[in-house]
């Protein structure tokens, strides 16, 4: 009888030691899934910001520029991967490496190229975030610009009226909204002033869309000389009035 229980103690014994290695394995192979599972939505995830990195898109415009920024880290950016992921994954990794199973080479190399993936993609994010922010202070100068060239075109639209007035009193009246005119080009002159230190202060900072700027310039330079060339002949056609 004393045979016969040591022998039903030891299967006993082997079988809860096949149960626990069965158990062992079983949430190595959990680990394992999950270690892969998140490490290809990282590897997604770098790879969708690696494409906005490579394409260096400034935006088309101010709206366009805060939109990629928003995509970047606003409100409309895929936050479901961060770095708790990515701890969440090394923790994982370390755990499937200390158990030394066969998984354990295919775990360090897989760790080793996503934690070179993320520090690198992390050094291009941080510089394209410079970018942006630099092209957004781009945007909002041509912005800027392109309300005072509307307001210069609108002072073009006046001088050029075909109206010189009728008699002294009409011509009179015409004559005191000349001044009046020209009272707001000297105020427009100022912006333009106040344009060109903006612009030295921007390109100084070497920003991307440089070459805009100098476009934006260049525009105001021509629509103010087109509004000067309309004052001087609106004035001659009025003095011959």
């Amino acid at each position: 009888i004393g045979g016969r229980c040591d022998g039903l103690y030891n299967r006993w014994m082997s079988l809860v030691d096949a149960c626990s290695e069965q158990s062992r394995a079983l949430e190595e192979a959990r680990d394992l899934l999950t270690f892969r599972q998140l490490v290809d939505r990282v590897l997604s995830w770098a790879h969708e910001r690696e494409l906005m990195v490579t394409a260096s898109d400034m935006g088309r415009d101010l709206e366009h520029c805060k939109l990629l920024i928003d995509r970047l880290d606003g409100t409309q950016a895929d936050s479901s991967v961060d770095e708790q992921t990515l701890e969440q994954i090394n923790r994982l990794g370390e755990k499937l490496i200390g158990q030394g199973r066969t998984s354990r080479e295919e775990v360090q190399q897989q760790q080793q190229n996503l934690n070179q993936t993320w520090n690198s993609l992390q050094g291009k994010l941080a510089a394209y975030r410079r970018q942006l922010s630099a092209a957004l202070e781009v945007h909002g100068f041509n912005r800027d610009v392109d309300d005072t060239n509307e307001r210069i075109h609108e002072k073009i639209a006046a001088m050029r009226s075909d109206d010189y007035g009728r008699d002294f009193a009409t011509v009179d009246a015409l004559l005191r909204k000349q001044t009046a005119l020209e009272r707001d080009m000297s105020a427009i002159h100022q912006k333009l002033i106040a344009h060109d230190k903006d612009a030295q202060n921007i390109l100084a900072k070497k920003p991307p869309l440089k070459n805009t700027i100098l476009d934006s310039l260049k525009k105001l330079e021509e629509s103010w000389k087109e509004l000067s060339q309309a004052a001087e002949l609106r004035n001659e056609c009025l003095d011959k009035s």
